[in-house]
């Protein structure tokens, strides 16, 4: 036999529809983003440099939405959970989400989690699928920033080696070490001795 919720455990159906439609907003934008950045991947693969510049400008307004509405959600939980304190939940937050790839969003997610557990039972199943997508395509955009971002400095490593043979310098080769630290060398490699 299922032991029904307190009534002042549960979460008001108001509330329990605003926090699915804000997570519902910023998966839109996490999937729109994730759109943006395989696009980005394969004009930088491409080389079409003048093409990025239309995807940069798309890419940074889904990202700032997906900022307002990060604020809406902190502004939902501070009103609903007693003892959040956005001054120092969320700098700290978003602290982690900057230093670590790790981080699936800039609100801790058991406040959430603790959020759709307290729903009505209606908008459980629907809150937990658009968390999990949420989460899952925030790793995705992650992933694939990291991979448009190697191919980034792939090619800046390119001009500069190329830059360096025009200008008559030695290029510098990134040597690791045991340890996995990478030193630069201007150690000079002939393709052919006299």
């Amino acid at each position: 036999m299922a032991i029904a919720k307190p009534a002042s455990e549960s979460l008001p159906m108001k509330n329990t529809q605003m926090l699915f439609d804000i997570l519902n907003e910023n998966l839109t934008n996490l999937l729109d983003l994730n759109r943006l950045l395989q696009a980005e991947r394969k004009l930088l693969e491409e080389r079409k440099r003048t093409e990025l510049t239309q995807i940069l400008t798309e890419k940074s307004k889904r990202i700032e939405k997906i900022a307002i509405t990060e604020q809406h959600l902190e502004k939902l939980l501070v009103k609903l959970v007693p003892f959040v304190r956005p001054e120092k939940t969320f700098r700290n937050r978003r602290l982690q989400a900057l230093q670590s790839s790790s981080a699936t969003t800039l609100i801790d997610p058991s406040l959430i989690e603790s959020l759709i557990e307290k729903s009505p039972a209606s908008m459980v199943k629907n809150l937990r699928n658009t968390w999990s997508q949420l989460k899952s395509t925030l790793k995705e955009c992650q992933t694939q920033n990291a991979i448009n971002g190697q191919i980034i400095n792939k090619s800046k490593a390119n001009v500069d080696a190329i830059l360096s043979l025009f200008r008559g310098k030695p290029a510098t080769t990134e040597i690791y070490h045991a340890d996995g630290q990478t030193e630069q060398s201007n150690e000079q490699r002939f393709l052919a001795k006299a």
